[in-house]
């Protein structure tokens, strides 16, 4: 790949070869269609180079993505496994190795609206505060946390997931 740097970048010039002078006496300048062409192919060929590296970059993204997502599939559970033998009776819930932290946590109780037309229905009917041109899911959510604290119901429309664990892998960062 070429590196670019500003005197790179004029080795090229048009005047280069024909008229070597001084670079005391004689200063570059586009003033000439010639010139103007010659800036705008050096403009155009970093554009197609950014492109290029671009597109190339998403691809190698992609499927870096890809095969981690497959690694985890294959992998995450064995991984939670050795984690929770290796916390086993200990008070931590993490296990560290060279490369980075295996990590269990609590995620507490969470409520999630699951069924839209339903939740929709009952806050028309009790808590139309609750509605816009469509359901205002995040009022509803807390009526509905409200609703499950003083009356333990859960509102048409609504999941209640039960506490769990999620599991992490953290690495450490190169200082």
């Amino acid at each position: 790949m070429e590196d670019y740097d500003i005197e790179m970048m004029f080795q090229d010039t048009p005047e280069a070869s024909e008229n070597p002078a001084p670079a005391e006496t004689q200063e570059f300048r586009i003033d000439c269609q010639e010139k103007v062409e010659w800036a705008l192919r050096k403009i155009g060929a970093w554009d197609a180079e950014y492109a290029r590296v671009k597109t190339h970059s998403e691809s190698i993204l992609k499927r870096i993505t890809s095969e981690k997502e497959s690694f985890l599939a294959r992998f995450q559970v064995d991984l939670e496994e050795y984690t929770r033998q290796k916390i086993e009776g200990g008070k931590r819930r993490s296990y560290e190795t060279v490369y980075g932290t295996l990590a269990f946590r609590k995620v507490p109780p969470t409520l999630s609206v699951v069924d839209k037309d339903a939740a929709l229905e009952w806050a028309r009917q009790h808590d139309p505060t609750s509605i816009q041109e469509t359901l205002n899911v995040k009022a509803y959510s807390d009526r509905a946390k409200l609703d499950l604290q003083q009356n333990g119901e859960i509102l048409p429309g609504m999941e209640l997931k039960p506490e769990r664990e999620s599991f992490s892998i953290r690495f450490k960062s190169e200082d």
